[in-house]
């Protein structure tokens, strides 16, 4: 099952995991969270049960030769279709206001910057930036955006709104993660996990007794 699809059985929520009332916890998960979210895409978009696979993080340049690298090329697995990908996970950001993408609305705030200009403009005019991906030159076909958790609403209004050819959730790739267990991602989870747990267990007895 596709994270883009979803199949609305056995979810659980991402936010009740990190909105909760014990103050401070989601400021504190969505910091800790923001070090790997990128990781989550690229174990999902690893595994071939993916709709995606990754193909690295493209570069996108003007006529001047400035340019801006995203965070992921993105190849659909049923064509070879390719699309330049921005992952934008704003968990407690303005208590939660855009966690949950409901509509366009919540996509606005990142209007006017650079890098997202040429991200909206390449959803509906593909060939508008050149994109090349350690150097090498690629063809894209449009682009993608992906939040944090999604309505099926705000999936379409938003994919109407900027032309993006999907919309992509992290709550939902995580449930695939979940059902799928591919042995990296227990592995990579497994590892950071016991890096944490040596970390605050020194913090707590830094000096033997």
């Amino acid at each position: 099952m596709s994270s883009s699809e979803g199949d609305g059985v056995g979810r659980s929520s991402l936010e009740g995991v990190f909105r909760t009332g014990e103050a401070g916890r989601g400021a504190y998960l969505s910091r800790l969270f923001a070090f790997f979210s990128e990781e989550v895409v690229r174990h999902w978009a690893a595994d071939g049960r993916a709709p995606y696979r990754d193909l690295g993080r493209p570069t996108v340049w003007d006529e001047a030769g400035k340019y801006h690298t995203l965070d992921f090329t993105l190849e659909r697995r049923s064509d070879g279709a390719r699309f330049i990908g921005e992952l934008k996970c704003e968990i407690q950001f303005e208590n939660y206001k855009y966690m949950t993408l409901a509509g366009p609305d919540q996509v606005v705030h990142h209007d006017g910057g650079a890098a997202f200009e040429r991200l909206t403009r390449m959803a509906r005019e593909p060939r508008s930036h050149r994109v090349t991906i350690n150097g090498k030159e690629q063809p894209v076909n449009g682009a993608i955006l992906l939040w944090g958790v999604v309505t099926p609403e705000g999936r379409r209004s938003v994919m109407d709104h900027y032309g993006f050819a999907d919309v992509l959730a992290i709550e939902d790739i995580l449930i695939d993660l979940a059902a799928w267990k591919p042995a990296a991602w227990a592995e990579w989870v497994g590892r950071r996990r016991r890096w944490t747990d040596e970390l605050f267990g020194w913090m707590a007895h830094p000096v033997e007794e």
